[in-house]
């Protein structure tokens, strides 16, 4: 359930990462799939949201096509997403690919951390540290109000 909540609540995948470690391996899984299936999502509601509300700069009225404006990393999670689900990916290498993937995220783990300045959060104000208090609480709320309907 933690590892859930987790991976349900934080923005950063690597901060899922390390906040699902902290429930152990099996933690640290669901946590990561949890995070992976709110990415997954992202690809349908962009294309709603790009197909609804943007406008293409040169003309006015015209509509954008919302495939050219996704960012690349949806199209490669998507395809790897498929691969993997269709068997396209051999079981001999998972085992590598998973190494690969572990040394990614602590990868992505250490960029957030050297990245990190701590002065520059505190003039950010108070506005968006409510903002984003407001949205964790509806997302735990959210998550928790699933997880008990479903046992």
């Amino acid at each position: 359930m933690g590892g859930l909540i987790m991976g349900a609540t934080i923005h950063q995948v690597s901060q899922v990462v390390g906040a699902g470690a902290v429930f152990g391996s099996e933690g640290m899984a669901v946590a990561t799939m949890s995070k992976m299936l709110r990415v997954a999502c992202l690809v349908p509601v962009m294309i709603l949201f790009i197909s609804f509300y943007g406008k293409d700069e040169d003309a006015s009225s015209a509509k954008m096509n919302p495939l050219a404006y996704l960012p690349n990393f949806l199209y490669f999670f998507v395809l790897l997403a498929i691969a993997n689900v269709c068997g396209w990916i051999p079981e001999a290498i998972k085992p590598s690919l998973t190494t690969i993937s572990n040394v990614l995220i602590l990868l992505a783990v250490a960029a957030i951390a050297v990245k990190t300045n701590l002065r520059s959060l505190l003039t950010v104000g108070w506005k968006p540290v409510v903002l984003m208090t407001i949205d964790s609480l509806f997302l735990f709320i959210w998550i928790v109000g699933g997880v008990m309907l479903l046992t």
